[in-house]
């Protein structure tokens, strides 16, 4: 399901790098944070290839779930 959900926000923030370019992109902080959170759930797969605190990788992926509370409160 990890990797699921990790290909599922890498085409969204593809595709919205595209849409509205990426200087427009990266001005908001949402993006940056919801980028931020791609590039280290794709760095994640590969934990077992890199020699890095698998503690702080799983902090850092449990904050997806902050995404899913912004996303909540702009509906």
């Amino acid at each position: 399901m990890n990797v699921v959900f990790v290909v599922v926000f890498l085409i969204e923030a593809i595709i919205k790098i595209v849409g509205v370019g990426p200087s427009h992109y990266f001005r908001e902080l949402k993006n940056q944070f919801d980028f931020f959170l791609v590039f280290v759930s794709i760095f994640g797969l590969f934990e077992g290839l890199i020699p890095i605190n698998i503690t702080a990788m799983r902090v850092i992926r449990g904050a997806r779930i902050l995404r899913v509370f912004k996303s909540l409160q702009e509906i």
